[in-house]
């Protein structure tokens, strides 16, 4: 039952709090209501502090640091173990385990290129069965702006691009 003892343990803090909050609230009122006095010494004063000084006194300092006790007690967690902390670990080995379900950018990467020089591959293959059967009768310049063009929407990478220019400067 951790959890009706918090709630007794914040309950208790803060009944304290507002008796001791009252108790210096109630202290300084009774040492402002004679104003100023002096015991003598260094600080002579028109007239005498009353006998109970020193009880209000105590009653507004102690007021003071007993509300900040009860306070403490109200909100601080204690030092035993939480009992939340099974479920929080448990929700950590399940985010562990989903990570390593989960692919990474290193795994994928290699993939993806792989992906890529393929249908590179592809299009490059398309390209040539797309020329005709007799390409040194066609025009090499031609030939030439439509690689460009090829190279320019992305169908051919620069390298590509370069060795199929090589290979039609060298038939001409």
């Amino acid at each position: 039952m951790p959890g009706v003892m918090s709630k007794v343990r914040r309950v208790l803090g803060l009944a304290i709090v507002v008796l001791s909050v009252a108790s210096a609230v109630y202290g300084l009122f009774r040492l402002m209501q004679f104003g100023s006095c002096a015991s003598g010494g260094n600080y002579v004063s028109n007239r005498q502090c009353p006998p109970d000084t020193w009880k209000w006194s105590l009653m507004l300092g102690g007021g003071i640091i007993v509300a900040l006790l009860g306070l403490g007690l109200a909100f601080i967690k204690g030092f035993g173990p939480d009992p939340r902390m099974a479920e929080m670990e448990a929700a950590a080995k399940a985010l562990a385990a989903n990570r390593r379900q989960t692919p990474n950018f290193a795994t994928v990467w290699p993939q993806i290129q792989a992906a890529q020089a393929a249908q590179a591959a592809q299009v490059a293959q398309a390209f040539q069965q797309a020329q005709p059967t007799q390409p040194a009768q066609q025009d090499p310049i031609a030939r030439l702006e439509r690689l460009a063009a090829l190279r320019d929407s992305g169908a051919l990478s620069p390298a590509e691009f370069d060795r199929l220019k090589a290979e039609i400067l060298a038939e001409s």
